[in-house]
C-alpha cells in the first residue's frame, strides 16, 4: 500500500507537469502522447501490483470513458486499444501471467477484457450522442444569434446588429470621415394598402437587395424601422454618388402585384462627419433623420446631405 501510494502521488505530479506545460509552445499532439503514456504506466503498475486486492486494476475501465471525452471519437479510441492490449498480454498469455503479483482469478482475467469491450462500446455511444447534442446547441446558438443580430424579412443588421458593428468601428475610440444616412421608401403604407402586406414585404426585400448590391463593403447597412434603412458608411467614398445611385435603381425598378406593375421611390438624408467618437452616432443619426424628412417635404425621391456640426 505504501508502494500504491507513492505511484499515486507521482503520477498526480507528473499531472501537475502537464498542466503547466498546457501553456507552453509544446504541439498539442505530443502532450497528449506523454499524458497517455504517464496513464499506461500507471495503468500497467496497478495490473501487476493488484493493490489493494486486486481492486486497482477497475482504474482501467474509466480509460475509454476520459479519453474520448477529451480527445474525440477517432483519437480517442486510438488511446484506448493499448489499454487493451495491456489487459490481453497480462491476463491471457502466459508470458504476461508470469509477471503478475497478485493472484488473479481465472474467471476474472478471462472475462475483464471483455468487461473493458464493453465499456468501450458503452462509451463510444454516450459520446455519439454527447457530440450530436452539442452540435445541435452550437447550430442553434448560431441561429440565434443570427437573428437576434438581423432582421428575418430582409437579412440586414436589424438595430442591436448596427450597434454591434458600430462598436467594433469605434474600438480605437474615434473615426475618420464617415456619413450616416437614413433612407425611407415614399408612400410604403399606400402599397401596403393597395397591394397588400406580401407585396409590402417583397418590395422591402427587393430594395434591401439593391441597396446591398450597390454600397461597397465599407458600409454597414441596416433595416432601422418598419420602411426605413440605416446605412453607417466608414470611408472616404462619396455618400452621394451612390446613394443617388441607389435612388435611381429602385425609381427605375417595375415591381409587381399579380399582374399589375407598379413603381416605388425613396427618399435619402446624409450626414457627414470628419471625426467622430462612438457616442456622437446617434446624433448623426437623427441629424441624417432630419434631412430624410427634409427630403420628404421637398418632393420625396430626393437625396439631401449636410455637414455634421456638433
Amino acid at each position: 500500500e505504501t508502494v500504491l501510494m507513492f505511484s499515486t502521488l507521482l503520477f498526480t505530479a507528473l499531472c501537475v507537469i502537464n498542466l503547466i506545460l498546457l501553456n507552453s509552445s509544446i504541439n498539442r499532439v505530443v502532450r497528449n502522447i506523454i499524458f497517455m503514456i504517464e496513464i499506461y504506466v500507471l495503468i500497467g503498475y496497478f495490473i501487476i501490483s493488484g493493490h489493494p486486492e486486486g481492486f486497482s486494476v477497475l482504474w482501467v475501465s474509466m480509460i475509454p470513458c476520459f479519453a474520448l471525452l477529451i480527445f474525440g471519437k477517432k483519437e480517442g479510441s486510438l488511446y484506448c486499444v493499448f489499454p487493451f492490449l495491456m489487459l490481453l498480454f497480462f491476463f491471457w498469455l502466459p508470458f504476461g501471467q508470469n509477471m503478475l503479483q497478485y493472484a488473479y482469478t481465472k474467471t476474472f482475467m478471462l472475462r475483464f477484457p471483455f468487461f473493458y469491450i464493453a465499456l468501450y462500446i458503452i462509451s463510444l455511444f454516450l459520446e455519439i450522442i454527447r457530440s450530436l447534442t452539442q452540435n445541435k446547441l452550437k447550430d442553434s446558438e448560431d441561429k440565434y444569434k443570427h437573428l437576434y443580430r438581423h432582421d428575418a424579412l430582409t437579412a440586414l443588421n436589424n438595430r442591436y446588429g448596427f450597434y454591434e458593428e458600430i462598436q467594433n468601428c469605434f474600438k480605437n475610440n474615434n473615426y475618420g470621415k464617415c456619413a450616416v444616412i437614413m433612407a425611407d421608401i415614399d408612400h410604403f403604407k399606400r402599397i401596403n394598402d393597395d397591394y397588400g402586406h406580401q407585396v409590402g414585404d417583397e418590395v422591402l426585400k427587393d430594395i434591401a437587395k439593391i441597396i446591398s448590391e450597390t454600397v461597397c463593403e465599407h458600409t454597414i447597412v441596416s433595416r432601422w424601422g418598419g420602411e426605413e434603412f440605416l446605412m453607417f458608411l466608414k470611408c472616404e467614398h462619396d455618400p452621394m454618388i451612390f446613394c443617388d445611385e441607389i435612388r435611381k435603381k429602385i425609381s427605375e425598378k417595375v415591381f409587381c402585384a399579380g399582374s399589375t406593375p407598379f413603381t416605388v421611390t425613396i427618399s435619402i438624408g446624409i450626414c457627414v462627419a470628419d471625426n467622430i467618437t462612438e457616442t456622437q452616432v446617434d446624433s448623426l443619426i437623427r441629424a441624417a433623420d432630419d434631412e430624410l424628412y427634409n427630403a420628404k417635404n421637398k418632393g420625396r425621391n430626393l437625396v439631401i446631405i449636410k455637414q455634421f456640426e456638433d
